[in-house]
């Protein structure tokens, strides 16, 4: 991954805002997502 091999930003498929953290366990609970992200 360091290297760059690896496209990590690319396995972000849901970016939620911190108010939106109990909807982003949601969609991790219900396997709607590959990796999910609550931003400030």
């Amino acid at each position: 991954m360091a290297t760059g091999a690896v496209p990590v930003a690319d396995l972000i498929t849901h970016r939620l805002p911190l108010d939106g953290a109990i909807d982003a366990f949601g969609i991790v609970e219900r396997g709607e997502a590959i990796k999910v992200t609550i931003e400030p």
